[in-house]
């Protein structure tokens, strides 16, 4: 079996984290990911997704719940 380095910045925690991520909403998926795993700002985030930052903010909260 072949075995391949982990990306730059990769952490064991990381699988969890992934692992939750796939059970989200989409919408839910791509702002946590931006925010956390990406680090951008929410106004990067709305930007990004050309949604309102109140759009950002409200699927945010929805995520973590």
């Amino acid at each position: 079996m072949a075995f391949f380095p982990a990306p730059a910045g990769f952490r064991p925690e990381h699988i969890g984290v992934v692992d939750l991520l796939r059970g989200l909403r989409p919408e839910y998926r791509q702002v946590m990911e931006l925010l956390y795993l990406q680090g951008y700002t929410q106004p990067e985030t709305a930007e990004a997704l050309q949604v309102p930052v109140g759009t950002v903010k409200t699927w945010s909260v929805g995520a973590r719940r």
